[in-house]
């Protein structure tokens, strides 16, 4: 298991130490509507994530700017499996990876798809609006599924590298698990996308491993439940989000 005892994010050439911490383990989940929930009625992988490391006795916190749950959860929803303290996450829907690249250190892009305000500098912070900085010992990054959707497959092996380069750049001390993402099945040419995709992230981890940075793999793809796509043949509902947290929980533990 991941134990650290200190963290440390870069913005520019600045360092913002985090403070020592005790024996529980910051995590941010990172990426698009999948990591914020969606079609799961809740949150996504984050609830049974959070379940299964509690009950494996691993103290966690979730970290990240944002609150939100699936944008489709009904009012009258039973309340979620996270307690409110660990809702916290990254995960902004429609955006690519080169949203996420400018909003690590900066606010390029400022809303959702849903219209939900985000303030960036999801690392770095910014001292201007006492926005702090974050300084996870994990972050968890799924990304790519809305860059096939608007961009298809144009540049985005390049797009990837930058996107892992500048987290590791900007959280040196933090271990960065990289997914592959997960099927889809509403569109057979994007489909074969997401497969050759998946390619270029496992190709592009080992790269990042090679170099010397803390950059690990999580398969999302391959042993995916056969079930576990929700009615939009994209997202996950809550089968394959139950099944992603042990993909998740598995690559913590190691």
């Amino acid at each position: 298991m991941f134990l650290a005892a200190l963290s440390v994010c870069l913005s520019g050439a600045f360092a913002v130490a985090a403070v020592p911490r005790t024996d529980t383990l910051t995590i941010m989940p990172l990426g698009d509507s999948i990591t914020r929930g969606s079609r799961s009625g809740d949150a996504g992988y984050r609830g049974p994530l959070y379940t299964g490391l509690t009950k494996a006795g691993i103290k966690v916190t979730f970290v990240g700017n944002s609150t939100a749950l699936d944008r489709t959860r009904p009012a009258d929803a039973p309340p979620t499996v996270l307690p409110d303290a660990q809702r916290h996450h990254e995960g902004h829907g429609g955006y690519t990876m080169r949203d996420m690249l400018g909003n690590l250190d900066g606010r390029v892009r400022t809303k959702e798809s849903d219209g939900s305000a985000d303030p960036g500098y999801w690392l770095t912070g910014n001292a201007a609006v006492g926005q702090p900085a974050l300084n996870p010992d994990v972050i968890l990054l799924m990304a790519g599924t809305n860059d096939i959707q608007i961009h298809g497959l144009e540049g985005i092996d390049t797009t990837l590298e930058h996107l892992i380069n500048k987290i590791t750049q900007l959280c040196p001390d933090a271990r960065l698990i990289v997914a592959t993402i997960p099927p889809r099945a509403d569109n057979p040419q994007r489909a074969k996308a997401v497969d050759t995709y998946n390619k270029i992230v496992r190709r592009k981890v080992a790269a990042a491993r090679a170099a010397g940075k803390k950059v690990s793999l999580v398969e999302m793809n391959k042993g995916f439940p056969s079930d576990g796509l929700s009615s939009d043949k994209l997202h996950p509902q809550m089968a394959g989000y139950a099944w992603m947290a042990e993909r998740w929980q598995t690559a913590l533990r190691k």
